[in-house]
């Protein structure tokens, strides 16, 4: 009997363990959000500073990509 009045206790609005676990939960998902953010803005920073930092011109993507050639392979499965 101890035992369920300490959980019903424990699921309590004004007891302090659930808002514990809330807590962490968004802790998480702060910290979720913030990896992926820098993640992200290194993958974005680092294109930006190759793309303007390298000298002369890049290929043209049509040219590299042979756009035609790869949409015939794909209609084709």
């Amino acid at each position: 009997m101890t035992h369920a009045t300490a959980t019903l206790d424990q699921m309590r609005p004004g007891s302090r363990r659930a808002g514990t676990a809330d807590l962490q939960q968004q802790a998480g998902h702060v910290g979720v959000l913030g990896v992926g953010s820098m993640f992200f803005t290194g993958l974005i920073g680092a294109y930006v500073i190759l793309r303007f930092g390298a000298p002369g011109e890049w290929a043209k993507p049509n040219v590299v990509l042979n756009v035609p050639l790869t949409g015939i392979k794909t209609r084709s499965s």
